[in-house]
C-alpha cells in the first residue's frame, strides 16, 4: 500500500461514536449516526446523543466529560424519578463502518445528571480519576472506623439478614412485619434491597426504623410494591456496645479506642 493510499483511506473515513451503558446485567447500546448500527453481533439504536470534549491531562478534573441523552431514550426514563442504585458505566467506541473491531475512545462511569429541557445531562468520571480518588486516613476515636461488614470489621452480613414482605408502603414509608421486634434504629443506616418486576436490583438508604417495623426510606418508592420481598441487615453506631451485643460479640475487630484517655500523662497531667 502506498503513501497515497493510506492518506486517502484516512481522509476518507467516515467515523461513528457508539456508546455502550451498562449497570447490573442492563446494557443500552446508542450509535451516534444517521442510522441504526449492528457491531459484534449486537445492535446499536441510533440516537442523538453526544459527549463533551476529551482530552488528556494531568489534572484529574480535566479527565471527566459530560454525556446528553434524549429525554426519550430507556436510560433516561430510568432517572425520571430515582436513578439505578448500582454504578452505571460508560464506554464510547471509535467505530468506522465496514470495520471487524472499534478502538476504546473513553471509558468512565455516570457520576451525577441533571434534566434540561430537551436532554438528561451527565457528569461522567473517568475511569483513571475514579482510581486516584484518595480514601480517608485512619485516626484515633473512640468510635470504630470499619465500615460494617467490610473490611477490618470481617462480618458476613449474609448471616445478618433479615428478609420479609412489604404489607403497607405510603410515600418513602414502608411496614415489614419481619422487622418488628428488633427495637428503634436497629435497621437505620443500612440498605433496604429488592428486585424490581424487570429484574433490576434497588437498594435504598434506611434512615429510620422501630420496633413495630416501620421503615423511612431514603428515596421515593414508586417501583416497590406490597407483597414485595425486601431484605436488609442490620445497621451500627459504631459503638463497642453495639459490637458486642448486636454482633455475637465482634470486639476482637473493633477499630476504636473505648477506654481512651483524654488526659496526657506526660506533659504533668495527672492519670486520675
Amino acid at each position: 500500500m502506498t503513501i497515497d493510499t493510506v492518506e486517502l483511506s484516512v481522509e476518507d473515513r467516515q467515523v461513528l461514536f457508539l456508546y455502550q451503558i451498562k449497570f447490573s446485567a442492563f446494557e443500552h447500546l446508542f450509535a451516534a449516526g444517521s442510522g441504526d448500527v449492528v457491531f459484534q453481533g449486537k445492535t446499536w439504536l441510533k440516537s442523538d446523543i453526544k459527549h463533551g470534549r476529551i482530552r488528556s491531562s494531568g489534572n484529574p478534573d480535566s479527565q471527566n466529560t459530560s454525556l446528553d441523552i434524549p429525554l426519550d431514550s430507556e436510560v433516561a426514563k430510568l432517572y425520571r424519578i430515582t436513578p439505578p442504585s448500582e454504578r452505571v458505566s460508560l464506554s464510547i467506541y471509535n467505530y468506522d463502518p465496514g470495520e471487524d473491531d472499534a478502538a476504546v475512545e473513553w471509558k468512565g462511569i455516570l457520576a451525577s445528571h441533571s434534566f434540561s429541557e430537551s436532554k438528561l445531562n451527565f457528569t461522567v468520571q473517568s475511569l483513571r480519576n475514579a482510581t486516584l480518588m484518595q480514601g480517608l486516613r485512619k485516626k484515633q476515636s473512640y468510635q470504630c472506623p470499619h465500615q460494617v461488614y467490610g473490611i477490618g470489621c470481617n462480618l458476613a452480613r449474609s448471616n445478618y439478614v433479615v428478609a420479609g414482605n412489604v404489607l403497607t408502603v405510603v410515600g418513602n414509608q414502608i411496614n415489614v412485619p419481619e422487622f418488628a421486634g428488633f427495637g428503634d434504629g436497629y435497621f437505620a443506616g443500612e440498605q433496604i434491597t429488592w428486585s424490581s418486576a424487570q429484574g433490576l436490583i434497588n437498594r435504598r438508604l434506611i434512615t429510620e426504623s422501630n420496633n413495630a417495623g416501620d421503615l423511612t426510606i431514603l428515596h421515593t418508592l414508586s417501583d416497590l410494591e406490597i407483597g414485595t420481598q425486601v431484605v436488609a441487615a442490620p445497621s451500627c453506631d459504631k459503638s463497642l456496645v453495639t459490637c458486642r451485643d448486636r454482633f455475637n460479640d465482634n470486639t476482637d475487630n473493633f477499630g476504636g479506642f473505648a477506654f481512651y484517655r483524654e488526659k496526657n500523662v506526660l506533659n504533668g497531667s495527672t492519670a486520675f
